[in-house]
């Protein structure tokens, strides 16, 4: 523990992690590499660049793993009022054929709390970042930071898997007609453990394509009754999907990619049912030259 551990509250933490953020996005703009609300950015940020700006802010040097200790002792479980008032937004719901496995959106602490407590719920996957948007609740107003979400879940005696970012990387090993596999394999074998909860921002496509490629392996469902199923949970499909729409697809397809390889989407039935037009099946090959 740090000598300064005690004069940092828990919300200010919170607001290091908003400049944490902030650093993010502003070195992200036209940038490459990981995305969707990583403490990286779209273009990378170095540690130094955070420990600057912690200087500036307090005038302290902190590192990652002290701020996750601060928070950790300042956090106090029993003044957490477990949430039984799960809106139908967070899109909860039980993996089919699971071991106990559930799915969802970002819940709150309070409704984190109920739900390992009333399922049973032994690990916690996180996909979510620390950005102001990406760890903003489902329902509700507020934020969770990646810090509080593992504080609470190692506090409840659950594990928390989020990785060496504080979350688990859903954008890591793509492969084309393969999807992200080194995701896959980093979040499938906890699946496999069973009474496990796995959620991103809004448990649509994160959480929806690694769900997805669980139930291929572990309930053998054909492609189209998963492209069925996990576009219950998303916007992928029907009329204006992201997945046909142009200059919103690639990122959506390479989630796809992981159960269901463009290539043989395009020639299936289903929502909607004349791929033939659709924009990413008319321009397939551009479309995988652009996966990279």
């Amino acid at each position: 523990m740090s000598d300064f551990g005690n004069t940092l509250t828990v919300n200010q933490m919170n607001q290091l992690s908003k400049v944490w953020a902030s650093i993010a996005h502003s070195k992200g703009k036209g940038g490459k590499g990981n995305k969707e609300g990583s403490y990286y950015g779209q273009g990378g940020k170095s540690q130094k660049a955070f420990n600057e700006k912690y200087q500036e802010y307090l005038g302290l040097q902190v590192k990652e793993e002290e701020r996750e200790e601060i928070i950790k002792n300042e956090l106090n479980v029993e003044d957490i009022i477990s949430d039984e008032n799960l809106c139908s937004n967070l899109q909860l719901v039980k993996i089919p054929g699971s071991n106990n496995d559930w799915r969802s959106g970002q819940p709150s602490l309070g409704e984190l709390k109920y739900i390992i407590q009333t399922f049973n719920i032994k690990n916690v996957i996180r996909m979510n970042g620390d950005s102001e948007s990406d760890s903003s609740q489902k329902c509700g107003k507020g934020n969770v930071s990646t810090a509080e979400e593992k504080a609470l879940v190692e506090e409840l005696g659950a594990n928390f898997y989020g990785g060496k970012r504080g979350f688990l990387n859903a954008h890591s090993g793509f492969i084309k007609e393969k999807g992200y596999t080194k995701s896959m394999e980093n979040a499938l074998p906890i699946l496999d453990e069973g009474n496990t909860l796995i959620h991103c921002r809004n448990g649509a496509d994160r959480t929806g394509y690694i769900v997805a490629e669980w139930l291929e392996r572990n309930q053998n469902w054909d492609k189209d009754r998963l492209w069925e199923y996990t576009t219950q949970y998303n916007s992928w499909g029907g009329k204006g999907g992201k997945i046909c729409t142009p200059g919103k697809n690639i990122g959506y397809i390479k989630y796809m990619e992981g159960f269901y390889p463009l290539k043989e989407w395009c020639k299936g039935s289903g929502n909607p049912t004349d791929r033939s037009t659709c924009y990413s099946c008319k321009n397939i090959d551009d479309i995988y030259r652009k996966m990279g």
